[in-house]
């Protein structure tokens, strides 16, 4: 398991059943992902969430349906919204949440991490270099439209350049913030303020 190298990353573990959150809190200390807090009730989550301290939360699919749903909105729609992952099954309506920030997992514990790495790491990488102008006009257009859905096509339309030349800025986002595939870089991109926000 690759360990998370990022500085003071908060992240909370929510469910109600013991066992699953000590397996969970356990992985995640094994990987030293950063500092792992454990709620067995959403209100607990939600007030430390207020007091902005989570960057990421793990929810368990298991956990009642009605206070997952309210819980997930409201650290959607918090003033520093919580990326949420929503570990295992469940049955939450996609439609009942803003889904910018949720994201369904269902995988062993070594994707668990990439997942993380993805939501507290990449997402740091994207905005420090989009902060200190490290992106070209060229990757911070293509990094706009991948966060707002674009397929190559549109995006070589829009930018007048060849498909070819859009694979090949793609590429090389792939290679600067090392994700393996384009929704990971759409993901990182979106979280780092591409994209539209409505």
């Amino acid at each position: 398991m690759r360990a998370i190298k990022t500085e003071s990353v908060a992240i909370a573990v929510l469910s109600e059943s013991k066992l699953f959150r000590d397996g969970i809190v356990a992985i995640l200390r094994r990987a030293k992902v950063g500092d792992i807090l454990s709620y067995s009730t959403a209100a607990q989550l939600l007030e430390a969430a207020k007091r902005g301290a989570l960057d990421v939360a793990l929810v368990d699919g298991h956990h009642p349906r009605q206070e997952m749903k309210e819980t997930i909105t409201a650290l959607q729609s918090s003033v520093r919204p919580t990326p949420v992952l929503l570990l295992g099954r469940s049955d939450v309506p996609l439609d009942a949440v803003a889904d910018t920030s949720l994201q369904f997992f269902d995988d062993d514990a070594n994707h668990l991490i990439d997942a993380l790495r993805i939501l507290v790491g990449g997402d740091q990488r994207v905005r420090r270099s989009r902060a200190k102008g490290d992106l070209t006009l060229r990757q911070s257009q293509v990094m706009e439209l991948l966060a707002s859905g674009a397929d190559n096509l549109k995006m070589s339309a829009h930018l007048g350049i060849s498909e070819r030349a859009v694979k090949s800025h793609i590429t090389a986002l792939l290679d600067r913030f090392h994700v393996e595939n384009r929704t990971e870089l759409a993901l990182l991109a979106w979280r780092a303020g591409f994209g539209p926000r409505d």
